[in-house]
């Protein structure tokens, strides 16, 4: 067995997975100096799907359960040891230097079960985003695609009849992978555009580059002969290509990922020869990173993670942090990953599942308990300092229900109401305020607004859902949400409920929809839902006020602004955000904001009872827009509004917008 091994084990493979691993590292520690770096992940799943093939290939069983038994012991041998330390050691340290990390321990426990990749899509995460960079988990994405391509590969190999009869095994597992390579790719090309999380994260739509890797095994079975000037100098080639690819500006991000794949698989071919290139990334040094590069994948996130939580990343903390990156992969390699992976254990195979089994639920378990009951006990900042909580001090609302982030809550409309409805003494009228997160971030304004108007208050948003939904989506995009669900229904119900002299505040980020055209053609569906929501209510002397998008400082990277949360384990990372643009750059002729302004405002002269609050220019008194006044941080990030500028900016022009437009007597 161990000669069969050593006939199969190609060093130069462990080598081209050196290659990847630092290019994704050069990437996340530095997006602008190899910005497509994180394609290193791509080459990752075309050799993974050309490892697993090549290791199945000299297998032979006559028994199904003994051959998937075999094959998930030896996967769970492989990433658990090492996945299950990281997620656990990092789970503790996160809570140390983050208030309320619930969705970054939510990410781990899913990662601890090959699901994390399902959980981020779920939450529509931008991988790209400064915000993914806080969380020490977003990495584990690519194994959960991994994971779940393990679940049925192995399904694939014995119902082709491959480990009874190579030749004509062979055939059928390829005309399988191929047919099913093709409808991935489809998948992926389709969702690329117009539902990205999708695209990233899920396993059918990542299949086709694993299974790249198991028909270039497949394909290569044969001997085959390159003229030797070629020969030395086409991996080579190749190899620069693949670099170029990885300085493609992310815009390129779809041909970028095609040229990476492709390019990968031909290097895998030519390096079957002996070569100039072949015996370099078959060096010892560069064969070792190779074997150590799932514990530097796993690692070297976490220090990025805690780093922008605390020190930053800059040019004199990066040699230490490279270092501890090193020191971390190397120890969870030596004395976890490794040794867990080629020890002989006594118990059978089926033993060793249930018991990974068992481990895995223990640590969820211990990572649910620290969320639930430790955290904030093991925080090491001013938990005073946090921006944005209470929101609401004189009305009794459930706000973690009210900003629906759990959909597993009950959230029939009779419930809604008893915790998101706010009275105020002898209200005659109640003010609506609904929308995504740019509502949850009003809500210290819409308390001042209905005290100020003697107004009961209802409030429900969502984050990244707008109300009302868009029900003019494309039909082959139409799958709605359990948020969406829940803003339909609501939406429904208010149009019965609302009564003369109600008003009704739509707040949502809207500035995004200028971004691409599938994003511009999504704000005409919104629109259009827009409209017949204030139709419906035109009758009933219904106010509908919608905001104009506030500006979008993209200059901001996370929450690092020295404003922002300035804890004592976090000075070195603030930056100076004293940051101002001119209204011009928004809502001039071609300004960003333009066409987004444009059409409510021309959708408010159509009915009466529309009105279209200016935020923009509110933001932005004399036509300039700053992202600090007077040493406070008028943002919570690059776009959202904090509490200080709601309540002391906004909600003051809110009130004489009202009167100007006698919405509300006085």
């Amino acid at each position: 067995m161990s000669n069969t091994k050593n006939k199969l084990y190609r060093p130069e493979i462990d080598g081209l997975r050196a290659f990847a691993v630092l290019a994704v590292i050069i990437n996340h520690f530095n997006s602008g100096f190899l910005q497509s770096g994180y394609l290193g992940v791509d080459i990752f799943f075309v050799i993974s799907g050309f490892v697993i093939t090549s290791s199945l290939s000299e297998k032979k069983s006559e028994n199904f359960f003994q051959f998937i038994l075999g094959f998930y012991e030896r996967r769970v041998k492989r990433i658990l040891p090492s996945l299950i330390f990281y997620v656990l050691m990092m789970s503790v340290i996160i809570c140390f230097f983050k208030y309320d990390p619930q969705t970054e321990l939510r990410t781990g426990i899913s990662s601890l079960f090959g699901l994390s990749n399902i959980y981020l899509f779920i939450r529509s995460t931008d991988y790209f985003s400064a915000s993914a960079n806080l969380n020490p988990f977003t990495n584990t994405w690519s194994l959960g695609v991994e994971e779940q391509f393990y679940l049925i590969f192995p399904l694939f190999i014995w119902f082709s009849g491959y480990l009874k009869n190579k030749n004509k095994g062979a055939k059928n597992l390829f005309f399988v992978l191929i047919i099913l390579f093709f409808i991935s790719g489809f998948f992926f090309i389709s969702q690329y555009s117009t539902n990205q999380p999708s695209a990233y994260f899920l396993m059918h739509n990542r299949f086709w580059e694993i299974a790249l890797g198991s028909l270039v095994f497949l394909g290569i079975k044969r001997k085959f002969a390159i003229p030797n000037l070629l020969n030395q100098t086409l991996p080579f080639l190749i190899l620069f290509l693949m670099v170029l690819t990885m300085y493609q500006p992310l815009s390129r991000g779809l041909i970028s990922t095609f040229f990476i794949v492709l390019l990968t698989a031909i290097l895998i071919i030519l390096l079957k020869q002996d070569s100039a290139l072949r015996r370099i990334l078959s060096k010892k040094e560069i064969v070792n990173t190779g074997k150590l590069s799932y514990s530097l994948y796993l690692w070297h996130w976490g220090v990025i993670s805690i780093s922008y939580l605390t020190v930053g990343i800059h040019w004199w903390s990066l040699p230490f942090q490279l270092i501890v990156v090193y020191i971390l992969s190397l120890f969870s390699f030596n004395y976890i990953e490794n040794p867990l992976r080629k020890k002989s254990w006594a118990l059978k195979k089926i033993q060793i599942i249930i018991n990974a089994l068992f481990i895995l639920l223990f640590s969820a378990i211990s990572i649910f308990v620290l969320d639930s009951r430790f955290k904030k006990l093991i925080y090491l900042g001013d938990e005073n300092l946090n921006l944005k909580k209470p929101y609401f001090k004189h009305f009794s609302l459930d706000e973690k229900y009210c900003f629906i982030y759990d959909e597993n809550k009950d959230y029939r409309i009779k419930n809604i109401f008893s915790k998101c409805m706010g009275r105020y003494k002898n209200a005659s009228r109640t003010l609506f305020f609904l929308g995504d997160s740019y509502t949850h971030a009003f809500w210290r304004a819409a308390e001042h607004l209905s005290i100020e108007t003697n107004s009961a208050i209802f409030t429900l948003s969502a984050p990244e859902t707008h109300f009302p939904i868009n029900k003019y989506q494309d039909q082959k995009q139409k799958i709605f949400s359990k948020r969406e669900e829940i803003f339909d229904s609501l939406e429904k119900y208010i149009n019965l409920k609302l009564k003369a002299g109600d008003v009704v505040f739509l707040n949502n980020f809207l500035g995004e929809y200028e971004d691409s055209i599938y994003k511009r053609e999504f704000f005409e569906g919104w629109l259009q839902s827009l409209e017949d929501f204030v139709e419906s209510n035109a009758k009933n002397n219904i106010s509908i006020i919608v905001f104009t998008p506030t500006p979008n400082f993209e200059e901001v990277i996370g929450k690092r602004c020295r404003t922002h949360n300035p804890q004592w384990f976090n000075k070195f990372s603030s930056q100076d955000c004293t940051i101002s643009k001119s209204i011009d750059y928004y809502s001039s002729k071609n300004g960003k904001y333009e066409n987004i302004i444009n059409k409510l405002n021309d959708l408010s002269l159509k009915y009466e009872n529309l009105y279209v609050f200016d935020s923009l220019k509110a933001m932005c008194p004399d036509s300039d827009c700053q992202y600090n006044y007077l040493g406070k941080s008028l943002y919570a990030d690059q776009h959202h509004l904090s509490n200080y500028s709601v309540r002391h900016i906004l909600a003051p022009r809110i009130i004489d917008f009202l009167k100007e437009e006698k919405i509300i007597l006085f």
